[in-house]
């Protein structure tokens, strides 16, 4: 039997839907999903101009619930440093590939699963959405961007607070600090999202471009070179004993 991809793929008319399809685990990133995510974007930026838009979305109850804990038990620090550097390029894809990127956000984003959001150029969310990230409460810290781009986006000190506190906020609040766009009924979430892909994909993919790369050239955030800070704090926590004791509580086998 042929195993079901744990990222689909589909294009129509200019978009692509970029479906994350793990849902038993509530799209949580493991290093399998992370590999076929990195080759879905790699694939649909290679297609561009005839792809002018994507909308990445979550199969289920949720769009992505970070990263998977589970494998975390498996992990030496060399292990660790491949898995960060892999959630790294595949995030900073989804923010440098041409096309414009739509999240379509339903139950919880947390963690890498915010990250992923964050990195996307436009995010909806429908009423059931939660975001943070969680990291601090396993004793770890944000990996592939969170750091910069949250607070790009909500401003330092909510962010701050946020990162240091792991606690979560809905959609309600998530709209008023400009996280997402908009907030809608969870059966308008996805025809939402690519209400907007299409009406992009109708637009001169060189402006779209241009446009895109504009804004990233006129922000003071550096994405990138953030990238080594956040991997060393993360491979620090991970030979850390409170690390150690964090992971094991969260997957109950204390």
């Amino acid at each position: 039997m042929t195993q079901a991809p744990l990222v689909a793929l589909t294009r129509s008319a200019g978009v692509a839907t970029i479906r994350l399809n793990r849902a038993t685990k509530r799209n949580a990133l493991s290093t399998a999903l992370l590999t076929e995510l990195l080759e879905t974007l790699t694939a649909v930026a290679a297609d561009f101009p005839a792809t002018r838009s994507a909308v990445i979305l979550g199969d289920g109850p949720a769009f992505c619930a970070g990263a998977d804990i589970k494998e975390f038990e498996k992990w030496d620090a060399a292990s660790l440093h491949r898995f960060l550097e892999l959630g790294s390029e595949a995030f900073s894809l989804v923010s440098s590939m041409p096309q414009v990127i739509i999240a379509g956000v339903q139950g919880f984003a947390l963690g890498g699963g915010l990250e992923l959001a964050l990195a996307s150029d436009i995010r909806f969310a429908d009423t059931t959405a939660r975001f943070g990230l969680p990291e601090i409460t396993i004793g770890g810290v944000p990996g592939w961007g969170g750091t910069v781009r949250l607070q790009e986006i909500i401003g330092r000190g909510r962010a701050t607070y946020l990162t240091l506190t792991g606690e979560q906020i809905d959609a309600d609040e998530a709209k008023v600090l400009g996280l997402v766009q908009d907030v809608v009924a969870p059966g308008d979430l996805e025809g939402c999202c690519h209400a907007l892909a299409e009406r992009l994909a109708g637009m001169s993919p060189t402006a779209l471009r241009l446009a895109k790369h504009a804004v990233a050239m006129g922000s003071p955030f550096n994405v990138v070179g953030q990238a080594d800070v956040e991997q060393y704090a993360n491979l620090a926590c991970m030979l850390s004993d409170e690390r150690k004791s964090s992971v094991e509580s969260f997957t109950g086998r204390t």
